[in-house]
């Protein structure tokens, strides 16, 4: 609390002229400091920072098309040699995965697929791309690519589009990462080419899920018009709300469409996917209470350090601290 003295008032008549209205005297003024992104994840692990987990979700449903067909959604070359361009999930997960991987120490993805129909026959709504239920986490950007190929050769695409089970299981990662005082901050990718069909299930996952330290992001591949997609983002000022009525306590999803950014510079489609991430971030750490940790520092003599010299202590700002080594290749700077 700050004690503040009474400050005079003035009004200003015509001509410019002052006259004394009275005194404004404040009786109570509290002082916060308004902490930013880069606060809480400057320094990485090693300044027991946030880091930032990705979660990667790819849909399998029929309305991609044949994957062997060129020019459908989930066409690849995997034989090489055809010079066929990235597809729009590759793309999409070579933009965005590139710039999170470097917020996360150990650049373990979990990464998974729904919509599809197993060898069983069975359609899964949320199957690990590396076939271990137990551990669907895989190495960096590479992993995610090599996993999704692999699962293209391996399930059929089926359908219908349901994004429930997978938020579910975003969810419940993020909730063992709290339970086990970990910081980390878990972003689910979300990557689909229709119309989702378990809407209000997936409104009841979304609102459960703002409690946690979780944000979505859904890209939307193809010509669809993503109506739902827009819904779920809750830029309307209205606000997601459960079956109960429930209004989610904070906004954690950001919607883009691929074809917006197809033509665009390297870097605008994960610019804009990205975009609220950072407030989305402090509005839960806030909601929270959770403070940045604190500003690293380090000592270094001076003039070299030799003979004597006096020690110099030196604060190390966000920019330079954020992320150790990447220095200036902070979010925003990196997709700028």
């Amino acid at each position: 609390m700050v004690e503040c003295p009474q400050l005079a008032v003035f009004e200003t008549k015509k001509g410019g002229k002052k006259k004394a209205a009275g005194h404004l005297k404040v009786i109570q003024a509290n002082v916060f400091k308004q902490h930013t992104f880069l606060d809480y994840i400057r320094g990485g692990a090693a300044n027991n920072a946030w880091e930032l987990n990705m979660v990667v979700g790819i849909d399998f449903t029929g309305s991609n098309g044949n994957p062997a067909q060129p020019g459908t959604l989930h066409y690849c070359n995997l034989q090489g040699g055809g010079g066929a361009p990235p597809n729009p999930y590759e793309q999409t997960i070579m933009g965005l995965a590139s710039v999170l991987e470097q917020y996360d120490s150990d650049q373990q993805l979990p990464c998974y697929g729904f919509g599809a129909r197993g060898p069983d026959r069975k359609v899964s709504h949320c199957f690990p791309l590396n076939g271990n239920p137990q551990n669907p986490y895989v190495n960096g950007v590479q992993g995610v690519m090599d996993a999704y190929h692999t699962a293209l050769t391996q399930w059929g695409l089926s359908g219908p589009t349901n994004f429930a089970q997978i938020i579910g299981a975003a969810a419940s990662m993020s909730t063992r990462h709290v339970q086990q005082g970990k910081k980390v901050y878990t972003i689910l990718l979300i990557i689909t080419d229709g119309a989702i069909t378990d809407m209000q299930a997936t409104k009841n996952a979304i609102v459960a899920a703002a409690n946690l330290p979780l944000s979505l992001l859904i890209v939307g591949v193809g010509n669809e018009q993503f109506e739902a997609m827009t819904e779920l983002d809750g830029d309307d000022g209205q606000g997601l709300h459960n079956s109960q009525g429930v209004k989610t306590p904070r906004d954690i999803v950001q919607f883009v469409r691929f074809n917006d950014f197809a033509t665009a510079a390297p870097g605008r489609l994960a610019k804009e996917a990205l975009h609220e991430l950072p407030g989305q971030m402090l509005k839960y750490f806030k909601d929270h209470q959770i403070n940045p940790p604190p500003v690293q520092a380090y000592t270094a003599p001076a003039d070299g350090g030799g003979g004597g010299a006096a020690a110099q202590v030196i604060e190390v700002s966000a920019e330079e601290a954020a992320m150790g080594a990447l220095g200036a290749q902070v979010l925003q700077a990196h997709i700028a």
